[in-house]
């Protein structure tokens, strides 16, 4: 009976360890299937990441582009706000011109009627007072 209890035990020894075996299969099963997704998901990280520095770059490269665009636009309009100071500059002068103008030919226009008047008084017509 010693004898049968002894196989028993290693019998239950035996399963024991194959149990355990199996147990520890599954388990490393588990982990290498999850390292694989995992090696996998880095991979398509790495994928992922290049792309995104790539539109990145673009990205980049196009607001500089813009931004060259924008500053020479707002130079452009810097430019034409100076062209339209001197434009009102410019006509304001040539309203004063004007002003001048028309006040001096009034001027003379009165001189010319009264050189006019005194030349027809002069031919035989006295002037009347």
């Amino acid at each position: 009976m010693e004898d049968h209890i002894i196989l028993s035990d290693y019998w239950y020894l035996i399963k024991t360890v194959f149990n355990y075996d199996s147990r520890q299969t599954d388990r490393l099963d588990r982990i290498k299937a999850t390292l694989e997704r995992v090696s996998q998901q880095l991979d398509n990280q790495v994928v992922v990441n290049a792309e995104l520095r790539q539109s990145v770059s673009a990205l980049v490269e196009t607001a500089n582009i813009h931004q060259q665009g924008i500053e020479l636009l707002a130079r452009e309009i810097r430019e034409q706000g100076n062209e339209m100071r001197d434009l009102r500059t410019d006509v304001t002068q040539l309203q004063e011109f004007q002003r001048t103008t028309s006040a001096a030919l009034d001027r003379i226009s009165a001189v010319l009627d009264y050189l006019v008047r005194q030349s027809g008084n002069g031919a035989g017509n006295k002037p009347t007072e």
